[in-house]
């Protein structure tokens, strides 16, 4: 896997990340494995049987980061050329802190980002750990169980030798969002979000305290221009914050229907445009939604489906594809349920 003189990014999409050049999607498979997923089809057309996490596709090539075998604090990248099912390629073992755990799906304990220059592939990741018993502890096993660290991994994606750096118990730099002045929090509000890159521009949004008592208020500025702010309002029926796809350039907004907050129930969502914060789509879903993406024409995305005659399967998950201008169904592909335990991963 090479990169150009400029860096190339991951197209994130949920479970995995998607290649837009071959119009291939690639999830997580339970109980382990990965699926790459025909887009246009909504078929399953390759799968391999590593455990991982899809960190970035490009040129029909995948890297995969793959949890080391009985040690969650350390992995490996794998890097694969579909159709072969084989890694083709795998790097030098990463240990990070003991405590860190690569399996955490929390992006609160455990999140990345991915960037690929040349030859080097990057990993920006931020790990953090609380105490998690019972009954509040003494202050000093409180604290103990308080960590915080970031830390950057290279690996030349050549020669797979790989080299880890520890930051510390601060933000990576160049994964910082740049402080924006007058997106400042607000009192009256339950949740402020961000702030969220767009494009070349950061967002923010605060939500109303009461449900029901008033409108999302989303502000967008270029950064360090306090006076270029532009402020929009959104109804939102609850005080939850929307769903944000992982770019940043969409939210999805549940709607109320008289049965919303019913586990079973009709749900009406809300697809927005950030940047301009006008709604493109609206349909309705029996299930709760849980994470989407926009690619082209098309908005992707997942709903659980919940213990029931209807869904046996409790933690299985639907990938559905919807036209983003009829709001049509396109396709649905069952997916089972991501979570991975240590004692799945191949000793």
């Amino acid at each position: 896997m090479k990169g150009t003189s400029e860096t190339i990014f991951p197209f994130p999409f949920p479970l995995g990340v998607a290649d837009l050049a071959i119009k291939r999607a690639y999830v997580e498979s339970a109980p382990v494995g990965i699926d790459g997923i025909d887009l246009d089809a909504g078929r399953v057309v390759w799968h391999s049987s590593e455990v991982g996490r899809p960190l970035l596709a490009h040129e029909a090539e995948l890297a995969v980061l793959v949890p080391e075998s009985y040690q969650a604090n350390a992995f490996r990248i794998a890097l694969y050329r579909p159709p072969d099912i084989q890694p083709s390629f795998v790097s030098e073992k990463v240990e990070l802190p003991e405590w860190v755990s690569v399996l955490s799906r929390a992006k609160e304990d455990f999140s990345y980002q991915v960037h690929l220059s040349g030859d080097s592939l990057s990993i920006e990741w931020s790990a953090r750990s609380r105490y998690k018993g019972g009954a509040p502890p003494p202050v000093e096993i409180e604290q103990a169980a308080r960590k915080n660290e970031h830390g950057v991994v290279q690996v030349n994606m050549v020669t797979g030798s790989a080299a880890s750096q520890i930051i510390g118990g601060r933000a990576v730099p160049s994964t910082e969002t740049p402080e924006v002045p007058g997106l400042a929090y607000k009192r009256n509000y339950t949740f402020q979000s961000g702030p969220w890159t767009v494009g070349t521009k950061v967002a923010v949004l605060a939500g109303p305290r009461e449900p029901g008592t008033g409108k999302a208020l989303l502000k967008i500025s270029e950064p360090d221009r306090s006076d270029q702010i532009e402020r929009f309002e959104i109804d939102l029926p609850h005080p939850e914050p929307p769903i944000l796809s992982e770019d940043g350039l969409y939210l999805m907004l549940e709607k109320p229907t008289g049965e919303t907050g019913t586990a079973v129930g009709p749900r009406t969502y809300e697809l927005i445009r950030t940047e301009k914060a006008s709604a493109i789509l609206e349909f309705t879903e029996t299930q709760e939604i849980e994470a989407f993406a926009v690619l082209g024409d098309r908005v992707f995305y997942t709903v659980s489906a919940a213990a029931s005659p209807f869904a046996p399967l409790a933690g299985s998950r639907t990938l559905r594809a919807r036209d983003l201008f009829t709001g049509q169904i396109l396709w649905d592909c069952e997916r089972p349920s991501r979570q991975v335990r240590p004692e799945q991963l191949r000793p």
